[in-house]
């Protein structure tokens, strides 16, 4: 018999740190993956509003060009300079 996997549905308040404006927003996560990134409208200083790079958050953290390890020199000879 199979075990049912218990299903993850929730929002989450935070914040977006991709600008300088910290814009408070809440986050639409299903089973570990985000499906939609909302203004906060409880924040009284953006009243649910969220600006376009806040808005495109989702692409930025599932972009399949995304660099997620730390790269290593191929080049030891080239400084810093």
């Amino acid at each position: 018999m199979r075990e049912r996997l218990q299903e993850e549905d929730v929002w989450i308040k935070t914040t977006c740190s991709i600008c300088f404006s910290m814009c408070a927003i809440r986050v639409h996560r299903v089973n570990g993956v985000v499906v939609q990134i909302k203004g906060n409208a409880d924040s009284p200083t953006s009243r649910g509003g969220i600006c376009a790079k806040g808005a495109s958050g989702m692409m930025l953290l599932y972009d399949p060009n995304r660099v997620n390890v730390p790269l290593k020199r191929t080049n030891p000879e080239k400084g810093i300079g």
